[in-house]
């Protein structure tokens, strides 16, 4: 009975390591991403794009530094999270977890891309 648990442990770990096996394949596709614009990046890194918002009002250094971090964390994170998940709700509850924090951060992104297009400019 040991050796299930044991093996049981081992399969929960399995998105965390497949999360820090993707990130240099994904780091492969944002560079060819970014030759078709910001559009096809935001869908690959969407907390990228968060990071790097000029709406948030960041200083420029600082999001970039983040936005690289972010960049090498995002699916070893979305791995971690999804581990936990699945240890205490299950797989498809892991899986559609995950799901939702990449298309919300899409959605996000968008919505603070909207927001900075949309402030009123100073007229004096």
């Amino acid at each position: 009975m040991a050796k299930r648990s044991n093996r049981s442990s081992l399969l929960i770990l399995l998105p965390l390591v497949v999360g820090i096996l993707v990130t240099p394949v994904a780091l492969r596709m944002a560079s060819i991403l970014a030759l078709s614009g910001v559009d096809a990046l935001t869908m690959l890194y969407p907390w990228v794009e968060v990071a790097k918002n000029p709406a948030l009002g960041a200083a420029v250094d600082a999001s970039f530094s983040v936005g690289q971090w972010v960049m090498y964390l995002q699916f070893p994170f979305y791995g971690l999270v999804m581990s936990w998940l699945w240890r205490t709700r299950g797989f498809v509850t892991a899986f559609t977890a995950v799901v939702f924090i990449h298309i919300g951060g899409i959605g996000f992104c968008y919505l603070l891309g909207y927001l900075h297009n949309s402030t009123p400019t100073k007229i004096f």
